[in-house]
């Protein structure tokens, strides 16, 4: 139940469905967890309640329903164990980066009954090694914020470089298919062979220009040998055309202007027209009501008579008559609006009347350039019989040409592109080089330190059992840790610690969480100072632990009565018969 309290987010008929002895699941008698938790010198509400929507896999603090990564940040910061991350996998993954869960460092708090075959149930080596580091005050030496930056640094020179060899990729598919006339085909794409091709087709395009102005030349000289084209009806013709366009476009403007113009003010004397309508109709109706007259007192509804004895005040109200009439103000308004729209009409007149005389000018044009256009067409087609046609072929050529260079700098253009990834490839590099200079010039990490305070209590703790019998346990050498930036290992001697036998590595266990306790006592460490056991009825090895039980946790007992900073060990077992300095509670199970 304590660990489903404590953030487990796997169901409650996984955490504890047992049943009661009426044969009953307790998630089913029971619709909340509660517990009084305290953390140096506050206590918090925490809660569990599976039956309440949206609600089964959040933890509750004082009335605050906290998700899993939520409820891990606030039992970490209450607990002052800083906030560490590590590799996780492939180390260039989006998702390698992972961070130490207050969940994970319950695993090494929590020795479960079910689980007494590894230092932390069900987690993997790399995890072990960060949750080891985090309490031995490894992590910086381990993960520290500068490897963190390299590794990002790492990630994103990997994604540069595939993104500048998958833009190479796809852009020499591209130009490997552009060739030329004269010239050949390119495989690779570069800045030097791209221009190379361009300087090949500008030279080639100068030829074929000098190459056309000459066939003009000598087209022209033929020419004037058999007309006196210089002094033709084509040229004064085509002048006269060019006069003719020019004027025919500031009409058009001219045109366009008064257009709009004459449209703005016949907007506004529609908009007159509709209030002209709307007040005559209001006049309408105010002579249809203005022979009603008031017969009784619309407060208590008597009848009144106007005796007409006070002319100039209301008969009904007693105040005094207004002195201009509603009906004088609508006539003014009335005249006002009929006066703009006599000069809206004459304005609008006008300005058709402008309008019309443009469009007949503009039509008149249209009908000299028509003229002109029929005279010049006998005169063009004299001409165009002494062009050469060689003229239709090099332009041809010139055409595809130029689409070519345009092509070739357009390669150029996205070879920018690559060579832009080539600097932020560069710069990233040197950010890199950095870095790792200054991660070589941080002072070297102590290892060795941290591991023997561990191993110290842990041959404490297995001096402790085996003072009164030795043979409790007979291995050679003495516990060893060794641990660096890379992965830890536990020997006994040249024994590995998880090859011995079920009995002794039980021992082994009890001793690791010994010996992480007895680590509470220096402040340097970040283990906070609780330890929860859960004895299993019998060992791998059959070995039972009934009669056991009360020199292995007597080591404990002793530790907590003895350390002057406050700890807190709690173990479940079947036995603890006259066992001293704990408290002790016991729990019946009928059937």
């Amino acid at each position: 139940m304590l660990d489903y309290l404590l953030g487990d987010r796997s169901g409650v008929e996984d955490a504890f469905g047992v049943e009661d002895v009426n044969g009953k699941l307790l998630p089913d008698l029971y619709v909340a967890l509660r517990a009084v938790v305290r953390i140096g010198d506050e206590e918090f509400l925490l809660e569990r309640r599976w039956k309440e929507q949206g609600l089964k896999t959040k933890t509750i603090v004082d009335g605050e329903a906290l998700g899993a990564e939520e409820f891990s940040h606030f039992m970490m910061e209450k607990l002052g164990i800083p906030l560490h991350r590590f590799v996780k996998g492939n180390p260039y993954a989006d998702s390698s980066l992972v961070e130490i869960s207050f969940r994970m460092m319950l695993r090494h708090m929590y020795l479960q009954e079910r689980f007494w075959d590894d230092i932390a149930e069900r987690q993997p080596p790399v995890e072990q090694h960060a949750v080891l580091a985090q309490i031995l005050s490894l992590t910086d030496a381990i993960f520290s914020p500068i490897t963190e930056q390299i590794m990002e640094r790492r990630k994103a020179l990997l994604s540069l470089q595939a993104e500048k060899k998958q833009f190479e990729s796809v852009l020499d598919r591209i130009v490997r298919g552009f060739n030329h006339e004269g010239g050949s085909d390119i495989v690779y794409s570069n800045d030097v062979t791209a221009q190379a091709r361009i300087q090949e087709l500008q030279t080639k395009n100068t030829a074929l220009l000098q190459l056309r102005n000459n066939v003009i030349a000598g087209g022209v000289t033929t020419a004037l040998q058999r007309t006196d084209i210089g002094n033709s009806v084509e040229v004064n013709l085509s002048q006269l055309k060019a006069t003719l366009v020019a004027d025919q476009e500031r009409i058009a403007e001219d045109r366009e202007r008064h257009t709009q113009r004459l449209q703005k003010f016949e907007g506004i004397l529609a908009n007159v027209d509709l209030e002209l309508d709307r007040l005559n109709r209001l006049q309408t109706a105010g002579n249809v009501f203005a022979d009603l007259k008031v017969t009784h007192c619309p407060a208590c509804d008597q009848p009144v008579v106007d005796d007409k004895s006070d002319p100039d005040n209301c008969f009904l109200c007693h105040r005094t008559l207004p002195v201009e009439e509603v009906s004088n103000r609508l006539e003014y308004e009335l005249k006002q609006l009929g006066d703009e729209r006599r000069e809206l009409v004459e304005i609008i007149a006008r300005m058709t009347t402008e309008l019309v005389t443009i469009q007949n000018t503009e039509a008149k044009l249209l009908e000299q350039t028509a003229r002109i256009d029929r005279d010049l067409a006998p005169l063009r087609e004299h001409v165009t019989a002494l062009v050469d046609p060689r003229l239709s072929r090099i332009d041809a050529e010139r055409g595809r040409i130029a689409e070519q260079i345009e092509n070739y700098r357009r390669i150029a253009r996205s070879l920018e592109v690559r060579n832009q990834l080539v600097r932020d490839i560069d710069v990233v590099t040197k950010q890199i080089q950095g870095l790792e200079k200054t991660e070589a010039q941080q002072a070297p990490v102590d290892f060795q330190l941290p591991a023997d305070d561990l191993t110290t209590g842990m041959m404490h703790y297995i001096n402790e059992i085996a003072k009164s019998k030795p043979e409790r346990w007979p291995l050679q050498g003495r516990i060893d840790l060794t641990i660096n930036e890379r992965g830890f290992n536990f020997n006994i001697g040249r024994t590995k610690w998880s090859s011995i036998g079920a009995t002794l590595r039980a021992y082994f266990l009890l001793a690791y969480h010994y010996g992480l306790l007895r680590l509470s006592l220096n402040e340097q460490y970040k283990y906070p100072g609780f330890l929860i056991i859960d004895f299993p009825a019998a060992l791998a090895d059959g070995a039972s632990l009934d009669e056991a039980e009360n020199y292995l946790v007597q080591p404990f007992i002793d530790l907590c009565n003895e350390a002057e900073v406050e700890l807190q060990v709690i173990i479940a077992g079947r036995s603890f018969e006259n066992i001293e300095g704990a408290t002790l509670y016991r729990f019946n199970k009928q059937r």
